[in-house]
């Protein structure tokens, strides 16, 4: 079995540990994905990657991504299910889920936002910030609009 071959089977194992929202969220485990498929392009594992965001749920697991993710690239790919969440399913959301995600938006955004260091450390996953906090307002702005 080749190592692209191998690679592509044990994310298709992890994938059933991704989407068992019943446990703890394998941080390291997705991260680890999520390098894996940086290094080597394995359309299996990206296959899983996108699986795992498809999911209606995922977007609950980005807090513990954003948080806890080694790699930039990781808390990407879990800013990109908050972006989709917002541009796709944000009236679908309660208000107490909607004012979750903004809080922890904004509440990111500054912290990241407090030193010349973190901002050129994490400029990538701070403008992804930035891409889910525009579409939040661009939401807010047509709601009242309406």
């Amino acid at each position: 079995m080749s190592t692209a071959q191998q690679q592509t089977q044990e994310a298709q194992q992890a994938l059933s540990q991704l989407l068992d929202f019943s446990q703890p969220f394998p941080t390291q485990l997705f991260d680890n994905l999520v390098h894996q498929f940086q290094v080597s392009g394995n359309i299996g594992i990206d296959q899983v990657i996108k699986e795992f965001q498809k999911h209606n749920d995922a977007w609950t697991r980005v807090p513990d991504i954003v948080q806890n993710a080694q790699y930039p690239e990781t808390k990407v790919q879990a800013l990109a299910i908050l972006e989709s969440l917002v541009k796709t399913r944000w009236n679908t959301l309660g208000a107490p889920e909607r004012d979750g995600i903004r809080n922890f938006i904004i509440t990111l955004i500054l912290q990241i936002s407090q030193t010349l260091e973190a901002i050129t450390q994490q400029r990538v996953v701070l403008g992804m910030f930035f891409f889910v906090f525009i579409y939040f307002v661009l939401y807010l702005f047509c709601h009242f609009r309406i």
